[in-house]
């Protein structure tokens, strides 16, 4: 009965993810998320059965990263979360991407110490989900 249950979940899910990227116009930062958005259910199909959702994970990734400058590059509510799903499916080519941008927006600080953006546009390194805390958890 669970397996039931989780797999018409899954099937559900799958129609979702249709659903909302079909309409790119509305889509913003919190529906690309992981707390909100398709991030979050990319890390799902990752744990639930990576191999078995292979193609959909990398069309999903591949969606995400190219509505990247709608995101920040925080973990909650940005990129760095779908760099979490590229580690599921080594999917390195994608990683390189997101490292890359995750690179390309951050800043040295007053020590030469590599300061990571957080949600609101500046370096808020304390937070796990919106600064740079999440980008450690990754590694």
């Amino acid at each position: 009965m669970f397996y039931n249950d989780l797999h018409t979940f899954h099937t559900e899910l799958k129609k979702l993810l249709e659903k909302v990227t079909s309409n790119t116009e509305n889509l913003g930062n919190l529906q690309l998320s992981w707390c909100k958005g398709i991030s979050g259910i990319i890390l799902y199909l990752c744990m639930y059965d990576c191999d078995g959702n292979k193609d959909i994970i990398s069309k999903y990734q591949e969606f995400v990263f190219n509505h990247h400058l709608k995101m920040m590059t925080g973990y909650c509510h940005g990129i760095t979360s779908l760099l979490q799903t590229t580690v599921y499916n080594q999917n390195k080519l994608l990683m390189k991407k997101i490292q890359q941008v995750i690179l390309a927006c951050s800043e040295r600080d007053d020590h030469g110490l590599l300061m990571f953006q957080g949600d609101s546009g500046k370096a808020d390194l304390f937070d796990f989900g919106i600064g740079s805390m999440g980008y450690i958890g990754v590694y």
